[in-house]
């Protein structure tokens, strides 16, 4: 009742968002509204399939935008020997998870090594915390909310986009925080380049 441009559907899934996309290609109105993705399933594999592909690039789909966590410049060309090692044992490149994964990780082995071994589970969370804030981190300085959250990062908007036959994801734009953690950040959105 409200039209199909003030329609939109967000879809947070991994995988199985294919098989989703492909289901939702039989409904009808569905193909007509804007599709929006999470974390985990930007850049799947699954979706660059014929059938979910054919979907997601459809004009009022216009490519299921997904957002992942990114990497500033800096940090991409300061770790990009961590990232080539990390990508090649774990025969899967590397990203901004991925480094925000180690340094927890680090933070984790320097908090249990400085702990005693019948430290309590409440004693360890607080002590994670305080070695985490303000530590440096490959994927940036470590900054912790109240909810012991890592604060924002900038991430970056992936769509499935056309390219000649074949969909890939592409880059269409991206979100940086603002220094004001309570300012709403500035978008940069870019659109599919034409096929």
């Amino acid at each position: 009742t409200a039209g199909a441009a003030r329609v939109a559907v967000y879809l947070a899934g991994f995988e199985e968002v294919a098989d989703v996309f492909t289901a939702a290609r039989t409904v009808t109105g569905l193909d007509g509204v804007r599709w929006y993705g999470g974390d985990g399933s930007a850049q799947s594999k699954a979706l660059l399939a014929s059938e979910p592909a054919k979907f997601a690039t459809s004009a009022k789909v216009k490519g299921y935008p997904s957002p992942l966590v990114a990497l500033t410049a800096g940090e991409a060309k300061r770790d990009a020997k961590l990232l080539s090692q990390i990508s090649k044992r774990a025969k899967h490149p590397a990203d901004a998870f991925t480094l925000a994964a180690y340094d927890a990780f680090n933070v984790a082995a320097r908090t249990l090594a400085a702990s005693p071994a019948d430290v309590d589970a409440g004693t360890l969370r607080t002590a994670f915390a305080q070695n985490a804030e303000g530590s440096k981190g490959t994927a940036g300085t470590i900054q912790l909310d109240a909810a012991g959250d890592r604060v924002s990062t900038p991430y970056a908007f992936w769509s499935l986009c056309q390219r000649g036959r074949s969909p890939r994801w592409t880059q269409t734009g991206t979100w940086t925080p603002a220094s004001d953690p309570t300012a709403p950040g500035r978008v940069s959105p870019k659109s599919c380049p034409k096929a």
